[in-house]
């Protein structure tokens, strides 16, 4: 047999399980990063709708928050921009799971305006967490008095709703807010 042949069938087929290589892990970290950017999208959206509503906390209600908890905050406030306050009530069940994906960490978040409630478990939220910073600087996740609340820490983690491999793709948002209308 011709060395040469040989040696080109060798060379050959070191190249092409190099280039099916590359290509299986290019394919790979494309998945991870479509992953990584529907996690991040959904902490974006979710971060916009919150921040919106809490910037509203009192504004032309006489109303300002009526329920303040680790996972979930009531207030009142025009976040419709119709000139008549809302009741806004947002809920972070940490104890019911969302069967339709298939990460098991996800959890059921709600948010309700004026009545109408809107499910945003589709964002995949794996938690969500309200802290209230009082008027005389203490920080608690379940004031006694809503009256002197003066701030609003919000928390929030997304995850992806597949896994790629064993790993679920997460991001996460905190924010500090100080709604103009309970600072008095």
């Amino acid at each position: 047999m011709n060395i040469g042949i040989t040696t080109s069938f060798i060379i050959g087929g070191l190249l092409l399980i190099a280039i099916v290589t590359l290509n299986n892990r290019m394919m790979q970290n494309s998945g991870q990063n479509a992953l990584d950017m529907i996690v991040k999208t959904n902490v974006e959206t979710l971060a916009d709708i919150l921040s919106s509503d809490i910037r509203r906390i009192g504004y032309l209600s006489t109303t300002n928050i009526t329920t303040a908890e680790a996972n979930r905050l009531v207030f009142e406030g025009d976040v419709t921009g119709d000139g008549v306050p809302d009741e806004v009530d947002w809920f972070f069940n940490a104890a019911t799971d969302v069967p339709e994906t298939v990460n098991p960490n996800d959890r059921r978040i709600t948010r309700t305006v004026g009545g109408q409630l809107t499910d945003l478990s589709s964002l995949s939220v794996t938690l969500m967490r309200f802290q209230y910073t009082l008027i005389n600087g203490t920080v608690t996740s379940n004031p006694s008095n809503l009256n002197q609340i003066r701030r609003v820490f919000v928390e929030i983690v997304c995850e992806s709703p597949e896994a790629y491999g064993d790993d679920f793709k997460a991001a996460s948002w905190q924010k500090t807010f100080a709604p103009a209308n309970i600072q008095f």
